[in-house]
């Protein structure tokens, strides 16, 4: 299978976006603690906050999304389903067994704690292995991962039997869709295997194969207006969720949406975070006095490493220093020597991808620096 662009495994908008969906969740966890009857009690401020396990959504699209992504290669190759499973396993059920056996003896010595469940020995036996059941598992947060480890095992077979299982996953997503609206209240397993979260991992599945074969129109356009219209209706419908589908596929539908503009905008023009810096540390020089710009120049460069700082992405003494030594210096030799400040924007490593808008702003900057005469710093001499 031939991808649409370049393959890359990590997206910083990706990275970010995962972070603000954790907050979400935790802030959820402790809606559901202050609406206690000991603590605030229910209300509209705090409907607020349980509304935001829309965290979850974005989560499941995003897991679709990712193994798909990774491993679009492995499909149809059984030599790599064991590379998978094992990845898998250690993935997940180590650092959960690491919370489960200890959370299950508490549960078995102190019998007034929590409900019958956490006792139950066949909970207990299918909580280990994160099989589906009636009730929540032992850790109650952990059916998230029930529906999780299922997605690895479907996706599984299509590593072993090749693209027709995604095919067949669409299938799947439709009978979701037909089974919520007809069939609400199916009995378990059925409600289990047509739950309408299962409907986000083939979202995310069906972001991830779209993304490998084709580019994506106004990818910076639907990013935004994704964001912006799941922050109004998490915010302004806080009855969203009333139906378990229609919030699934209004709140997984557009993390989806996010997820394609996201990495169809990385994958085209990558997310650099040392560029960022380095506009930064431009905006300072240029705010600064002729002689506090010079102290500062002056002061940044008495350390090493200048390169290694500002590429990585450090503001302050790593973007100064790296202004100092490939920008700000006067042009060497005499004045018909053929190097310029211009020349040095566009060979600077850290220049590399910005935009004409950008390298016009850098370019000035440098032409500016250089009719400050600002000399090369003496450095001692090496030793013999």
């Amino acid at each position: 299978m031939n991808d649409a662009a370049p393959q890359r495994s990590r997206f910083a908008s990706i990275e970010i976006a995962r972070g603000v969906a954790a907050l979400l969740v935790v802030f959820h966890h402790a809606g559901r603690i202050v609406m206690e009857p000991r603590f605030y009690g229910s209300g509209l401020p705090m409907q607020y906050l349980l509304n935001l396990n829309v965290g979850v959504d974005f989560f499941f699209v995003l897991s679709g999304f990712i193994i798909t992504w990774v491993h679009w290669d492995d499909i149809g190759t059984k030599g790599k389903l064991g590379g998978y499973a094992r990845k898998r396993f250690l993935r997940i059920y180590p650092p959960y067994w690491g919370v489960l056996v200890p959370l299950t003896l508490l549960y078995l010595a102190v019998p007034g704690s929590g409900d019958w469940s956490k006792r139950d020995p066949l909970n207990i036996l299918l909580s280990i292995f994160l099989l589906p059941n009636t009730v929540q598992p032992v850790l109650g947060v952990a059916w998230t991962l029930t529906h999780e480890m299922f997605f690895y095992v479907l996706f599984a077979l299509a590593i072993a039997r090749g693209v027709n299982v995604l095919r067949g996953m669409a299938v799947w997503a439709a009978s979701i869709v037909v089974a919520g609206f007809l069939l609400p209240s199916l009995p378990f397993p059925l409600s289990f295997f047509f739950s309408p979260f299962n409907l986000e991992f083939i979202l995310g599945v069906g972001t991830a194969a779209y993304l490998k074969r084709h580019h994506m129109p106004a990818p910076r356009t639907t990013t935004i207006l994704a964001t912006i219209a799941f922050g109004l209706v998490l915010f302004l419908v806080p009855t969203a969720q009333d139906n378990a589908l229609v919030g699934r596929l209004i709140f997984g539908g557009l993390s989806a949406l996010f997820v394609l503009g996201a990495v169809e905008t990385e994958r085209t023009r990558p997310f650099n975070p040392g560029r960022i810096a380095l506009l930064m540390g431009g905006a300072v020089l240029r705010g600064l006095s002729g002689a506090s710009r010079r102290a500062l120049i002056r002061r940044a460069s008495d350390h090493t490493n200048a390169d290694a700082y500002a590429c990585r992405g450090h503001v302050g003494h790593g973007s100064v220093r790296y202004y100092r030594r490939r920008c700000l210096s006067p042009p060497s030799g005499t004045v018909a020597d053929s190097h310029s400040p211009q020349d040095d924007t566009k060979s600077s490593p850290c220049n590399v991808g910005l935009g004409r808008r950008h390298r016009q702003r850098l370019s000035r900057l440098v032409q500016a620096a250089a009719r400050w005469r600002i000399a090369e710093p003496k450095r001692p001499a090496s030793a013999p």
